[in-house]
């Protein structure tokens, strides 16, 4: 069985506009124990607390970019990637974004958050900053190849990941 990974998974739940509080998709990940079903209504959905009254980046992503491989390393990335993303939604004042622009940063700072822990327990990873695995990840064409079957999703991390990256050229990182 082919390992699915947390970036598709997260993708292909914001598809489904999970914005009433419980999960809509149908679909099991054992390497990262999500759970979503339709037929379930009282199986909240980890991501509808972020789609359902605030579109910026909060806490629970965390909990979605954690692997389990070495979690004291794996939480302490995950906290300092939000409070990077977190920084520059509201230094880039994206909220006032319309909707739509608004879901699409989300999809692509939830899918590059999960690179970027999976990058820091990588051996190319290891003893690297957040900034630094940031910055290796982005550039001004755009960001990792996470999804190579859906290109619209790809460019849209891309768009993101060229913010991203015009934002840090800007600060000086």
């Amino acid at each position: 069985m082919k390992k699915c990974t947390i970036f598709y998974l997260i993708r292909k739940l914001l598809l489904t506009k999970c914005s009433s509080g419980q999960g809509k998709a149908s679909f099991f990940c054992v390497c990262h124990k999500l759970h979503f079903t339709q037929k379930t209504a009282t199986l909240p959905c980890p991501l509808s607390m972020a789609l359902a009254h605030n579109m910026k980046p909060i806490l629970q992503w965390t909990e979605n970019w954690e692997i389990g491989i070495d979690i004291p390393r794996e939480s302490q990335i995950s906290r300092q990637v939000l409070d990077h993303f977190i920084e520059f939604w509201n230094d880039e004042e994206i909220e006032k974004k319309s909707k739509s622009t608004l879901n699409r940063y989300r999809a692509a700072l939830m899918s590059l958050g999960g690179f970027i822990v999976e990058q820091s327990i990588s051996e190319e990873g290891m003893g690297k900053s957040v900034k630094e695995l940031l910055l290796m990840s982005i550039d001004d064409e755009g960001g990792p190849l996470l999804f190579q079957d859906e290109e619209t999703w790809q460019n849209e991390l891309d768009m993101v990941c060229r913010k991203l990256h015009k934002y840090y050229a800007r600060k000086k990182c």
